[in-house]
């Protein structure tokens, strides 16, 4: 995804909060007592809540038809303080605990 972020990228790893846009979305990123919270706002809403503890959460997902219930799971944060990117995975799971997916997403202040 390419787009503006609002706010800053900052050394301090363990408090972390901005907003990207693009043409399509909106996201709100809050990353606080090692709790990251993904929101979307678009036409189709996305909250995400992972937590790095080793812990699984619940994560609805709608999308037009398709309805499904999956468990996420945080499984590391980074900053790259000379590029100045911020980093974050979690890995995707069925309601069986069944690995789906393992997501990475990089932001770069540029």
């Amino acid at each position: 995804m390419i787009g503006e972020i609002e706010g800053e990228l900052k050394e301090d790893i363990e408090n972390i909060n901005f907003f990207l846009k693009n043409s399509q979305n909106e996201y709100f990123i809050k990353l606080e007592n090692k709790e990251l919270s993904l929101i979307r706002k678009s036409e189709n809403k996305l909250d995400i809540n992972l937590k790095f503890n080793g812990e699984k959460n619940n994560f609805f997902y709608e999308m037009e038809n398709f309805k499904q219930n999956f468990l996420v799971l945080g499984e590391k944060y980074s900053y790259n303080i000379k590029n100045k990117i911020f980093q974050f995975s979690y890995i995707l799971f069925d309601e069986n605990h069944n690995e789906i997916n393992k997501i990475r997403i990089s932001i770069e202040n540029v």
